[in-house]
């Protein structure tokens, strides 16, 4: 499970990969999943009210290990070609709870907007992967897609 937060620009590299919609393999949640987890009792929740404050400051313990390196490149080419193949119930599959607290409105998941077709999205880089104190794994991935020529980095809390 992915948490997903922005953070600034970054250079591409010779990893580019675009993953077609043939590449969501991802099983997706159902609407009613969903909502039992971001409107328990038929009203959403606050965000602020799913965070656990520890007041504990994290620490990078080290780079991520083979196998957690290969499982986070992995997990986010499924959010890009799930996104690819427009099935966001497959992408909210790999959110956190609390993720799908903080960026999935349910009123717009019972009404799903017809947005204009965008361009397939290419996971351009992972820059790197860091193992944290408290045995979670921060990464950042530079994605970017034909009409955003500016690399977009997000930073992946798992």
């Amino acid at each position: 499970m992915l948490s997903v937060v922005p953070i600034g620009a970054s250079a591409q590299d010779s990893t580019a990969s675009t993953p077609g919609a043939e590449d969501c393999t991802v099983e997706p949640r159902t609407e009613k999943e969903i909502l039992a987890i971001i409107e328990p009792d038929g009203t959403p929740i606050p965000y602020a009210d799913r965070s656990a404050e520890s007041g504990e400051s994290l620490t990078v313990a080290g780079p991520a290990d083979f196998e957690t390196q290969q499982a986070v490149r992995e997990t986010f080419y499924q959010v890009i070609a799930c996104s690819n193949a427009d099935m966001p119930l497959s992408i909210y599959a790999l959110y956190t709870d609390d993720l799908l607290v903080n960026q999935v409105d349910g009123d717009e998941l019972r009404n799903p907007v017809e947005d204009e077709e965008t361009p397939p999205a290419t996971l351009s880089e992972v820059v790197y992967i860091q193992e944290l104190s408290d045995g979670h794994v921060y990464a950042v991935v530079v994605v970017t897609t034909k009409d955003n020529p500016p690399l977009q980095s997000i930073g992946i809390y798992l």
